[in-house]
């Protein structure tokens, strides 16, 4: 049976992250997004998509790997660490587990309400869900 990508919502992957060793936050949203809008602390950011095209790009799961190894150590086995992967809204984020879980990674997860979370009836984020609206910790740069 092939591994799937587990789902959390963002105050269940703040506890994790608090209780797991090795356990590593990863935004795969643009450097734009990550940098302007800010990001959770100590988050590690591995683009899955740039503009102008919006293509994931083709080596993801190595630069995911590279800043693993930055982090960690080389020779901590990247593979096995737990990783918690988060975009504005969880869909990106689950593309990249998947990519991820495709090239020898076992233990993902995809925070499911993103940092900025669910659009509200008025087409907000951050009203409803997400990273930033339980007020997890985060930065802007």
């Amino acid at each position: 049976m092939a591994k799937e990508v587990s789902q959390l919502p963002a105050p269940k992957a703040w506890e994790l992250l608090q209780h797991r060793p090795g356990a590593t936050l990863v935004d795969v949203r643009s450097s734009v997004e990550f940098h302007y809008v800010g990001h959770p602390m100590d988050s590690l950011s591995v683009p899955l998509m740039e503009p102008p095209d919006w293509q994931p790009v083709q080596d993801f799961t190595t630069r995911v790997r590279a800043a693993l190894a930055a982090r960690h150590g080389p020779d901590q086995p990247l593979e096995s660490l737990p990783l918690l992967l988060i975009c504005r809204s969880g869909r990106r984020s689950q593309v990249a587990g998947e990519a991820l879980l495709d090239n020898g990674f076992q233990e993902i997860y995809n925070i499911s309400d993103g940092f900025e979370g669910a659009l509200d009836g008025r087409k907000h984020r951050s009203a409803i869900n997400g990273w930033r609206h339980y007020n997890l910790p985060w930065e802007q740069s």
